[in-house]
């Protein structure tokens, strides 16, 4: 809450949410117990934590999220070569049933 400048006669101005936020201790983990899902409503934690809530982890999503890429580029890869091995695979097999029909 800001303080009235001092010598002014201006009443403080009272932020409801804040007040609520410090009756029920506060922000615990990034959660603001006692209001539920209603905490869009009113206000937002991030301005009570200091921090939005995924600041803390967001180096630790990007890297988590940089090698689930990396890995569905691998395995997109080896799937593309299993491919072309089956592929390979049925053409041969396709020719042996054609030789194998011409020595009948």
């Amino acid at each position: 809450m800001s303080q009235p400048e001092e010598g002014s006669s201006e009443p403080c101005p009272v932020d409801d949410n804040e007040i609520f936020v410090k009756n029920v201790g506060g922000v615990k983990k990034s959660r603001l117990y006692g209001i539920g899902s209603e905490i869009s409503t009113y206000c937002s934690i991030a301005s009570f934590s200091g921090t939005s809530p995924a600041t803390g982890h967001s180096h630790e999503l990007e890297d988590q999220l940089q090698l689930v890429q990396e890995e569905n580029e691998l395995l997109r890869d080896q799937f593309k070569d299993l491919q072309d091995q089956h592929q390979k695979i049925q053409e041969q097999n396709q020719k042996m049933q054609e030789e194998m029909c011409k020595q009948m």
